[in-house]
């Protein structure tokens, strides 16, 4: 006979122990990764959806007339003109004047737009707030149903010195991308 002792192939209780543990800070390691990288991933899609958003808006705000006292059929004449029949608003009277439509107010100039569109919750600038249906359509408004618009327009030197009327107004859109980021556009609206 063989002297050879018959010794079992296969790992010891405490091997595997030390296996899983180091199995577990793996796995640990790598499902982390995973999950910051996950969440950094929204990040772009909001700031595309973001930037189409802004785009549409203050193209939309830009094509009005620059104030409610100016000619709406396109320039015989601009308020604040000798010629004139108004003057412009003032500062304090921008925002929805009373001009409507069918029952709901028109935007037909640039200060119509101020206010806080879509949660309130987000606004932070005591605007008013109104439901984003009513500044996009209703079918656009569903894309972008974790999104807040608040704009804001005020009259501005082109050096961005508030004044008290000039021939420009300042119009800040501010857009609250669910709890993943805020941006702004800024344009100018001149009296011509």
């Amino acid at each position: 006979m063989n002297g050879a002792v018959n010794r079992q192939k296969g790992f010891t209780l405490i091997e595997s122990i030390i296996g899983i543990i180091i199995l577990g800070f793996a796995l640990l390691i790598l499902v982390t990764g995973v999950f910051s990288s996950a969440s950094k991933s929204h990040q772009a899609t909001y700031q595309s959806q973001a930037a189409t958003l802004g785009h549409s808006i203050m193209t939309d705000i830009l094509s009005r007339q620059f104030d409610e006292h100016s000619d709406p059929n396109g320039g015989a004449y601009r308020c604040g003109e000798v010629s004139a029949p108004d003057a412009c608003s003032s500062p304090n009277e921008l925002g929805r004047d009373s001009s409507q439509e069918n029952g709901s107010p028109t935007f037909n100039d640039v200060d119509d737009f101020i206010g806080c569109w879509g949660e309130a919750a987000q606004c932070t600038s005591g605007l008013a707030s109104y439901p984003l249906n009513r500044l996009i359509d209703s079918s656009s408004a569903d894309e972008y149903k974790n999104f807040t618009v608040e704009i804001n327009v005020a009259y501005a030197d082109v050096d961005n010195r508030v004044t008290v009327i000039t021939q420009f107004k300042k119009i800040d859109i501010t857009l609250y991308a669910s709890n993943h980021a805020q941006y702004t556009f800024s344009a100018y609206r001149g009296n011509y």
